[in-house]
């Protein structure tokens, strides 16, 4: 992995988007959706974002405008259940918060991107389900990317933490043995290979080595005598992000 890792390859391209008229078809059905909601939510009487199946297609148009890439929309849309001021849960105030993120990171805006991310992770701290969850993981490992082009030494602290607080999520939930662990000890045995810490990014990359090998996915390791490592760690993360989470936010595990 190249040391200034290449956040336009990891969250521009997006391995999950459909065709475009597929895309059309799905917001305009999900808006269809939405209009029919709000128009029963006024007929109880009732504020609309005070009911859930409003907030969640919502949040499904959102999710439908990103895959489109046309980031304007799916902000608007992030921004108004982020913002709203009725009794929301942390964790869908922290999905609009994680997808704001995204937007801004794929457009290479690194501070609002970082404010998104940090914002995801405090509402789903505060959630018992939330603070062991893929969610917050993945709100670690893109606030971790976002990190790795500031040139400051705190952010380089504070980079490496995220990963290190999404690997230890991704075990607890996923197993030593998943692809998305042996991602995230990739990643990190490149950042202590830029620190010079040659013990802890040969142990990161040996680890992330046996991952793939279980997996059956053969890698070349890392190599101490040249102080370089020519092993590379690529998951398919839609397969995986399907196969083992219940609970996930497939358009982030497209961002990262």
């Amino acid at each position: 992995m190249n040391s200034s890792y290449d956040i336009e390859s990891s969250t521009c391209r997006n391995p999950m988007s459909s065709s475009t008229g597929e895309n059309d078809a799905e917001i305009k059905s999900l808006t269809w959706n939405l209009s029919e909601k709000r128009f029963r939510s006024c007929h109880r009487r009732c504020s609309e974002f005070g009911d859930f199946n409003i907030v969640r297609t919502t949040l499904q148009i959102a999710d439908a405008h990103l895959r489109q890439e046309d980031y304007d929309k799916a902000l608007m849309k992030y921004e108004v259940i982020s913002q709203t001021p009725t009794n929301i849960s942390h964790e869908v105030r922290a999905r609009a918060c994680h997808g704001i993120g995204v937007v801004h990171m794929r457009k290479h805006e690194v501070g609002l991107s970082r404010l998104a991310f940090e914002s995801s992770i405090k509402h789903l701290s505060l959630s018992d389900s939330g603070r062991c969850s893929l969610n917050i993981a993945e709100s670690y490992y893109c606030l971790g990317l976002v990190l790795r082009t500031s040139c400051r030494e705190a952010d380089k602290d504070v980079c490496l933490r995220s990963f290190l607080s999404a690997l230890e999520v991704r075990r607890y939930v996923l197993g030593c043995d998943n692809r998305l662990v042996a991602e995230t000890l990739s990643i990190i045995g490149t950042m202590h290979l830029e620190r010079n810490e040659q013990v802890e990014a040969y142990q990161a990359f040996s680890e992330a080595k046996r991952i793939e090998i279980l997996n059956g996915r053969m890698q070349t390791p890392f190599d101490p005598r040249i102080g370089k490592k020519s092993f590379s760690c690529s998951p398919r993360r839609r397969s995986i992000a399907a196969r083992d989470s219940n609970d996930s936010w497939m358009f982030a595990a497209s961002a990262a």
